[in-house]
């Protein structure tokens, strides 16, 4: 699918798949900011088996999860890039916060991680561009925010980071067969020809 999709958790393979949400077809976009391309000395599994045994605050994030997934949905639906980023924000570091309680304690966040979140909040606050940034089980960080905006925050981020380290994107389309010709460009590019 392309756009927003949903997972279904599911119980079984049958039922455990991505549902669509939107085509996102608006002024939206996301900037990802390379912290670390190196293996990470816990596994997103190993990480998340970790918490789910041990973390007093799992549940909870788990609770707020499902609130704050019908909350999106309704902000994705309401085209809200504010509410869409806080409540993403907000998600990502409840999450983060389950893996800081669990039983030995872990981190994902490098010390760039940390300047990529102050940065972000100074675009939004000092700056008033609409950016909001989230991380899943990783010290990378995604920046979510308009795609007319992209340029600006590019700009504020390339004073902090070197622009390999930024990767600006926008929503895909759904699963398609390419032609040869998109084939050969797409392999071409990524050999570097």
């Amino acid at each position: 699918f392309g756009g927003f999709v949903e997972w279904n958790k599911g119980d079984s393979n049958e039922n455990s798949m991505a549902i669509p949400v939107d085509d996102a077809k608006f002024d939206i976009g996301m900037i990802i900011i390379v912290v670390s391309a190196a293996e990470k000395k816990i596994s997103s599994r190993a990480g998340m088996e970790l918490t789910v045994s041990t973390s007093p605050f799992y549940e909870g994030w788990v609770t707020s999860a499902a609130t704050d997934l019908a909350d999106i949905k309704e902000a994705i639906k309401d085209r809200d890039i504010h509410r869409i980023g806080s409540i993403a924000e907000f998600n990502g570091m409840k999450m983060h916060a389950t893996m800081l309680a669990s039983n030995p304690p872990f981190c994902y966040f490098e010390p760039e991680s940390i300047i990529a979140q102050q940065t972000i909040r100074t675009i939004r606050e000092e700056r008033g561009i609409p950016a909001y940034f989230t991380m899943d089980a990783g010290p990378n960080v995604k920046v979510i925010c308009k795609a007319s905006d992209i340029p600006a925050i590019m700009e504020e981020l390339g004073k902090v980071f070197p622009s390999e380290k930024l990767i600006p994107t926008l929503p895909g389309e759904g699963i398609r067969t390419l032609t040869e010709d998109e084939w050969n460009a797409s392999r071409a590019a990524f050999e570097g020809k």
